[in-house]
């Protein structure tokens, strides 16, 4: 008798440990090494909760379109991961959900200022993030002794490295990228918007950044090749014909397979504002679906991945740690990629939030591509080429928002 009942209670334990346990679905878009670390994560997940974790992927290229979709209609995950720039159009669409309400005291200040701030639509926090990433000074070590700390260094550094007829150069980046852009504007002391969300590619420190910008590849001061994309700037440094590059930690991996001898500092400061020429730090967010089934659940899930010993993992798959504190763990400090990762951290503390307003989508990012495309490759006057773009984003504004 007592053995039927000890079955009878196993099987109701059983039962109800089964009833208790949440299905939550999870879109990513990762691929490779971080997509596997993601993988091994999510198992160690479901033994500690219990709960299933239902892992879908898809390119990048159409995630956020699906997921705008599939939500409005009802359906979609219970959370997403994706860029930080993704969630003013999200939050607007009301396809996310804000965790301010699940956030403890204090739990902010856990996480590097400019990175956690990214993650915020009209104060609101719209999700944790599990990562970080932004531009940085790479320099050849062999080439570069001492990274340059002003722009004044800059130049001087790169004008000893280039020599045209043996096509070495000082410096190469994507130029003609308004992503790139982005940092000189905020050495000169300028902004993407203003306060009221509208562009300022008018504005005078725009106009002294492109300046800059133009003697690049003009006249005494150039320092870099007069035609350049972004494969020609990895085939160039990869060579050891330029010093110095601007670019992501996206490339990591890469150059410690090319075994050139490279470090990571932060882009050299404008001496006539004081200001460092600090970039648009974007993170990797984790995003909780406004048809999230049940969101304490989904939220336990995203401090999961977001926790200081899920970031030390992703650490080894190239990731840059959003919390501050996995800087200081012993083990991390003992691998190679250390060192860059932390020079990624130190250059996005001087660093803005990428701009997650729906302006930047609708009127920004191609406008200003454009406009260093017309000013770099076309020739066309920068009063004149910022004119046209203001106007442009101004009307595209208009037409998209009604404002």
């Amino acid at each position: 008798m007592n053995r039927k009942i000890f079955t009878f209670l196993l099987i109701l334990i059983l039962l109800s440990s089964n009833l208790m346990a949440k299905n939550i679905k999870l879109w990513h878009a990762w691929v490779g090494p971080e997509k596997e670390a993601l993988l091994g994560i999510i198992t160690e997940y479901e033994q500690i909760s219990g709960n299933k974790i239902i892992v879908e992927s898809y390119n990048i290229d159409s995630l956020q379109a699906r997921f705008l979709r599939m939500v409005d209609e009802g359906l979609g995950p219970d959370l997403i991961i994706g860029p930080s720039d993704w969630i003013g159009t999200f939050a607007h669409e009301e396809v996310i959900a804000s965790i301010d309400e699940y956030l403890k005291e204090g739990e902010e200040s856990l996480y590097i200022q400019t990175v956690i701030n990214g993650c915020k639509y009209n104060g609101k926090l719209y999700g944790l993030p599990e990562s970080f990433k932004c531009l940085a000074l790479i320099y050849n070590k062999d080439l570069v002794v001492s990274p340059p700390e002003t722009i004044e260094e800059l130049l001087k550094i790169g004008k000893t490295l280039t020599d045209e007829d043996e096509m070495r150069y000082g410096l190469v980046y994507d130029i003609e990228n308004y992503y790139y852009q982005i940092p000189w504007i905020n050495g000169f002391g300028g902004e993407i918007l203003d306060s009221k969300n509208n562009p300022t590619f008018t504005s005078k420190e725009q106009q002294n950044s492109l300046n800059f910008v133009y003697s690049l590849q003009h006249g005494e001061n150039k320092i870099m090749p007069s035609e350049i994309n972004y494969n020609m700037v990895m085939t160039i440094f990869n060579f050891q014909l330029a010093g110095m590059m601007i670019n992501g930690p996206w490339v990591i991996g890469d150059l410690i397979k090319s075994d050139i001898n490279f470090g990571i500092a932060k882009l050299p400061k404008v001496s006539k504002t004081g200001k460092w020429s600090g970039p648009a730090v974007g993170a990797e967010v984790i995003m909780m679906s406004s048809n999230a089934k049940d969101r304490s659940a989904t939220y336990d899930f995203i401090k999961f991945l977001t926790s200081e010993n899920t970031q030390i993992k992703m650490a080894t798959a190239g990731h840059l740690p959003s919390r501050k504190n996995v800087y200081n763990n012993d083990e991390l400090k003992n691998i190679k990629i250390f060192e860059y990762i932390k020079g990624f951290k130190e250059q996005s503390e001087v660093g803005i939030p990428i701009p997650n307003a729906l302006e930047m989508n609708i009127a920004v990012w191609q406008t200003g591509t454009i406009m260093l495309k017309d000013i770099l490759s076309n020739d066309v006057d920068i009063i004149k080429a910022t004119k046209a773009a203001q106007e442009k984003s101004i009307k595209l504004i208009q037409e998209n928002l009604k404002k």
